[in-house]
């Protein structure tokens, strides 16, 4: 029900176009790719939610997200202090205020989406065995929790060289509540 929903969200976003068009043309085009942005993500929910059925499936597709979520936090520290991004050469000057832009091109992207990983990884250092069909020794277990440690301190780093306040308080919250609700809502 909750696919159907974000589906009519997504209709009622592209019947908003119509009252767009005639108010303001000019704002047109960008209205309709936030409309198609919101259907494109109702198809993709209703796509993961039929084929990634099981916790061990869902577990991969977060640790890509973490691995892209640590490259992208490297290089917005790499931004910040030294001007360079690793795909782009020298992107401007260091400590900057606006330089931890990374491959996203914005501090407050950057910011918002280690807000959107972080609590991943806490999923992964909290968790009993997480992805337990391709770590199945306690050993191999620990190497994984260890790497998840090492991915979250540039996570944590780059969103304070953001300099983004809101996300920041954002992230301490939302944190302590998924924190809160795991321990109280786990089986």
């Amino acid at each position: 029900y909750v696919h159907l929903a974000f589906f009519g969200i997504g209709i009622a976003a592209l019947l908003s176009l119509i009252v767009v068009s005639m108010d303001n043309p000019q704002y047109f085009r960008y209205s309709l790719e936030i409309a198609l942005y919101v259907v494109f993500l109702s198809f993709t929910a209703i796509y993961i939610s039929s084929k990634w059925d099981s916790v061990e499936k869902i577990e991969v597709i977060m640790l890509f997200f973490l691995i892209g979520a640590a490259v992208v936090a490297a290089d917005a520290l790499l931004n910040f202090y030294l001007g360079f991004d690793i795909f782009l050469g020298k992107v401007g000057e260091p400590f900057a205020r606006a330089s931890a832009r990374s491959t996203i091109g914005n501090p407050n992207f950057v910011s918002d989406y280690m807000g959107m990983t972080i609590p991943m990884i806490f999923y992964f250092l909290i968790s009993r065995r997480p992805l337990g069909i391709l770590f199945k020794s306690a050993r191999s277990q620990l190497i994984l929790k260890i790497i998840m440690l090492v991915f979250l301190i540039p996570m944590v780093a780059s969103v304070f060289v953001s300099q983004t306040r809101t996300v920041i308080t954002a992230i301490f919250i939302g944190n302590l509540l998924f924190l809160l609700l795991y321990f109280f809502l786990r089986k």
